[in-house]
């Protein structure tokens, strides 16, 4: 190849890598304000939506946009309540998500620690009771069972996670500093973005 032909090509080759480019960047944007749009009426404070980093040109193309939600202690908190009819708290590391709750049992109540683990069912993901601490002293989870209905249910079925196929579907879950972390994938659509509030707001499990 001679010179010339060569500096032909690597123009060329400059042309489409930045038309390229380009479209990445312009496909992003759009996704990312469709996304910012979508979960601007979160009610729950401590949800966050970012785009994944699949290529947004591939996100488009596969009809799934790829997503990173980040829900801290706070959010767990809220979002878990409904599954012990109470307030809890909750704590989360890179080992655990913990949630301190009053459990009633005969016409008084007992302090319980929940310790929980990700895992992933056949039903989709799932936070699951790995470790049980009810007044200073631990306890299979599974023992709760016994008490009947005096046991929240969580501590023997999990926390179910969000999974809605027409609007999110969690593929992976971490858990980091204050922060459990969801890898998930939504529509592309519009529409589909639209629908993201709803399994992220209000009650999780």
């Amino acid at each position: 190849m001679n010179k010339r032909a060569w500096v032909w090509t690597a123009v060329g080759a400059t042309v489409v890598v930045g038309a390229v480019v380009g479209a990445e960047l312009v496909v992003r944007a759009n996704l990312d304000a469709r996304l910012e749009s979508a979960t601007a009426d979160l009610a729950v404070e401590g949800v966050s939506v970012s785009s994944g980093a699949t290529p947004a040109i591939v996100q488009v193309l596969t009809g799934r946009v790829d997503l990173r939600v980040g829900i801290d202690g706070a959010a767990v908190a809220t979002l878990a309540a409904c599954r012990f009819d109470t307030p809890v708290e909750a704590r989360i590391d890179s080992t655990a998500v913990s949630i301190a709750v009053e459990i009633p049992y005969r016409g008084t109540t007992f302090p319980a620690t929940i310790s929980f683990q990700p895992e992933q069912t056949p039903d989709g993901w799932r936070l699951v009771p790995a470790a049980v601490t009810v007044g200073g002293f631990e306890v299979p989870p599974a023992l709760l069972s016994r008490a009947g209905e005096a046991a929240p249910a969580a501590l023997i079925d999990g926390i179910a996670l969000p999974s809605t196929p027409d609007a999110i579907a969690v593929t992976s879950v971490s858990l980091a500093e204050d922060e459990l972390v969801l890898s998930a994938t939504a529509p592309a659509s519009a529409s589909g973005a639209r629908g993201l509030a709803g399994p992220l707001n209000g009650c999780i499990g």
